[in-house]
């Protein structure tokens, strides 16, 4: 029984600690400031080409297959 509280104490911790990194000064804990054209590697930045997004499409679909 100790251990089960000892282990739900630390995780407790754990989920405060992952959650004050979110929303700390210039971060994004909703996720609206993400997506845009700014976010696509491009030589002019916020204005990439249909190559440049269809690279980064495939750099996505690579990172989520990786993390399925």
């Amino acid at each position: 029984m100790k251990k089960k509280v000892i282990i739900g104490i630390v995780l407790a911790i754990l989920l405060a600690t992952v959650v004050g990194f979110a929303y700390a000064a210039g971060g994004d804990p909703t996720g609206a400031n993400l997506g845009t054209a700014k976010d696509i590697a491009s030589a002019v930045a916020g204005k990439p080409t249909l190559d440049e997004v269809a690279t980064q499409v495939a750099k996505n679909k690579l990172g989520i297959n990786f993390v399925w």
